[in-house]
């Protein structure tokens, strides 16, 4: 019979058993030989078993393996193990580190840099503006019609609120963990951008939902949003050039931008931190990696309004632009 006892208090998790050896009791006889942890054999047999020890025997019916959750052990007549049948539990121990604050942080960071890597993207994709209309309008009908737009939609979607939701839950644990004194400490050591994560989140999340009602949606500017170029195709320049022809829209776009720069900035440096890069000796080159970062991302989206609103590109409608 092969039996699975973990020792008392072991949670396959965070005990002080985890990736330690564990004694193992074999009992019975023959066929019906069970291989059972029991974290008190030590105590019991530990001055039995010195002189064994030192003679170079194993101790009679005691044997260490390493005891992971799910493992097993078969037992031979004699008291020894044989093998280890099983070891599982794999996937419930990744259940489990996602469960804690540590696995948490870790989902957000993950999260976090594909949502950096979209960024870097979309703002790579935004300057085609700069290539006239032509190519613009092109490469946004290409986007429109691509078989796997709404699946990458629906992912990016998904993951977006796997971060916020994350990230705001953390936040809230942190708040109501933290003792009045260690707050205090905290705030004067801490930058201006970490202490208002959460506060420039929600902004960026609201700049981001009107970003999408003006430009993606048409809810803003519906006229603008409804016009074609003169092969068919939506006239997505047409429509950026009419937009930041209006000063309170190039503010807002840049207020936006600002904000959204203040939170990449530590949202980036906290990536390497919860990855593990976050030695002494490298990291003053980290935090100016990060800010650099954040800062080549917002100044390339940022190019766009700053050049429509300064007349360095756009055109009469239909023109190259």
């Amino acid at each position: 019979m092969i039996t699975d006892h973990p020792p008392r208090g072991f949670d396959g998790g965070g005990s002080s058993y985890q990736n330690q050896d564990v004694p193992i009791s074999c009992r019975g006889s023959g066929a019906g030989l069970s291989a059972q942890s029991d974290d008190s054999t030590p105590r019991r047999q530990g001055a039995q078993n010195k002189k064994e020890r030192a003679a170079g025997a194993r101790p009679r019916g005691v044997v260490a393996v390493s005891l992971r959750a799910g493992a097993r052990a078969a037992c031979a007549p004699g008291g020894t193990v044989v093998s280890r049948v099983r070891r599982g539990a794999g996937m419930n121990r990744l259940v489990r580190l996602f469960g804690t604050s540590i696995g948490r942080k870790l989902m957000t960071a993950l999260s976090g840099l594909l949502l950096v890597a979209f960024l870097a993207g979309h703002a790579l994709g935004n300057l085609t503006l700069f290539q006239g209309r032509d190519a613009l309008n092109a490469y946004a009908h290409w986007l429109q019609g691509h078989p796997l737009l709404w699946l990458f939609r629906i992912g990016l979607l998904l993951l977006f609120t796997v971060h916020v939701t994350i990230a705001v839950r953390l936040a809230l644990e942190n708040r109501e963990a933290r003792p009045a004194g260690y707050r205090r400490r905290q705030l004067r050591e801490a930058g201006y951008a970490s202490r208002t994560m959460i506060l420039s989140g929600g902004l960026v999340l609201a700049f981001l939902a009107f970003h999408l009602l003006h430009l993606t949606l048409g809810v803003v500017e519906p006229e603008a949003f409804r016009a074609v170029d003169p092969s068919g195709r939506a006239d997505v320049y047409g429509r950026v050039i009419h937009a930041f022809g209006q000063p309170w829209l190039v503010l807002l776009y840049l207020a936006g931008l600002a904000l959204l720069g203040l939170h990449l900035r530590h949202a980036i440096g906290s990536l390497f931190q919860t990855l593990g890069f976050n030695h002494e000796s490298y990291e003053t080159l980290l935090c100016l990696f990060s800010g650099l970062l954040a800062l080549i991302i917002v100044a390339a989206f940022a190019t766009i309004p700053l050049a429509v609103a300064a007349g360095w590109v756009g055109g009469a409608p239909g023109g190259a632009g």
